[in-house]
């Protein structure tokens, strides 16, 4: 199973649960092996991903490749020789805590400039926040509320 953030794969639980403070050190895999009598495996949702595409998806056929995904967080998976290759720390390809601005925002992480402050969904939306004006259609959207400017923020206004 793929999970967000950093996880143990050898105990199988979730680490350092930035997005999911209440999470930490979660037996995962216990839990869900309980409940679904079948052997799990817990991977870096990234990782997963990255796996995945390679074997289904546009990767297929290659024998490397770079899987990067942009959402609440910036993560990566890497294919090297057709496996995933992990790296120290098994954190190969968590691109989104490197430091692009080392004197720049703090991130959650402890960390300065990471690329998830500029990048990820919701430093996105916080940006369009701060940049707002009263003539645009981001403040429409979010009946005139800047707070109220989301990723999602469009995405239902259009729904409705």
């Amino acid at each position: 199973m793929g999970w967000t953030g950093p996880v143990d794969t050898e105990r199988g639980r979730r680490q350092n649960p930035f997005t999911l403070p209440n999470w930490e050190d979660l037996p995962i895999v216990e839990v869900l092996a309980q409940a679904f009598q079948v052997p799990v495996l817990l991977l870096n949702d990234a990782h997963a991903a990255a796996l995945a595409e390679h074997q289904k998806g546009a990767g297929r056929g290659t024998q490397s490749m770079v899987y990067i995904t942009v959402s609440t967080g910036i993560g990566g998976g890497i294919i090297f020789n057709q496996r995933l290759y992990r790296g120290k720390a098994l954190m190969a390809g968590e691109v989104g805590h490197q430091s692009i601005d080392y004197q720049g925002k703090l991130c959650y992480c402890g960390g300065h400039g990471c690329w998830e402050m500029y990048a990820a969904v919701p430093a996105i939306a916080i940006m369009a926040q701060e940049r707002v004006s009263e003539w645009s259609q981001n403040l429409t959207l979010a009946p005139g509320q800047p707070e109220e400017i989301t990723a999602k923020v469009g995405e239902h206004r259009r729904a409705a």
